[in-house]
């Protein structure tokens, strides 16, 4: 994570460019600014502040679904990392991986690991695209509403920026930090399907 003393100098080497143009959209090659300018990017991070319920850039998945339409009444997300129809999508500090008791900066460094061993496994078996099962995701996410049910952030009719127009609480960690730092040591690559690309560039799905 880059503080103060880290940002300025990283800005002013030459191999650094600041551009603050606002953004028109984002294509399959990069980002493409208001002045039509295309800047090509492997890699986009994307920082919501704390508007943690409205998705405010529209990102297609799997047969063109949009993720506000996903996530229209609830945002949900497998260990607040990945998504469902979303390929090679992953968050950082995703829907219900926030805490209200501890240092962020846990949850953040545990799912970084867990990105890093989901890519270090997609490398060594030539895998090019991976997507979270759905049903694996929704269970999940029905797990992490029970045990939030009856914290302090739900019961009594407590209402806070936590909560989704449903009133789940789409926000918070319901545990202990170290249980999600266990949960995310390794890489269950069951939960997943992956595509594979061959030397004649046609994808197969692999289960």
């Amino acid at each position: 994570m880059l503080i103060t003393d880290d940002w300025y100098p990283a800005i002013q080497k030459s191999n650094v460019h600041l551009i603050t143009d606002n953004i028109k959209k984002i294509n399959e090659h990069g980002v493409v600014t208001c002045n039509d300018k295309e800047y090509e990017v492997d890699t986009i991070v994307w920082s919501t502040g704390y508007n943690v319920h409205n998705c405010l850039i529209e990102f297609y998945g799997q047969k063109g679904i949009k993720l506000q339409d996903q996530w229209s009444l609830s945002t949900q997300a497998y260990r607040g990392v990945t998504v469902p129809n979303f390929p090679n999508f992953f968050i950082l500090l995703g829907p219900n991986s926030a805490l209200g008791h501890n240092s962020v900066l846990i949850m953040i460094e545990s799912q970084f690991d867990y990105i890093i061993d989901c890519l270090k496994y997609m490398k060594k078996n030539q895998y090019e695209v991976l997507v979270v099962n759905a049903n694996v995701c929704n269970q999940y996410n029905k797990e992490i509403q029970k045990k939030l049910k009856h914290t302090v952030w739900q019961e009594g009719g407590c209402c806070s920026w936590y909560q989704d127009k449903l009133g789940n609480n789409t926000t918070l960690w319901p545990g202990f930090t170290w249980t999600y730092c266990l949960l995310m040591k390794h890489f269950d690559y069951q939960n997943y399907q992956f595509e594979k690309r061959h030397d004649d560039n046609e994808k197969n799905a692999i289960q």
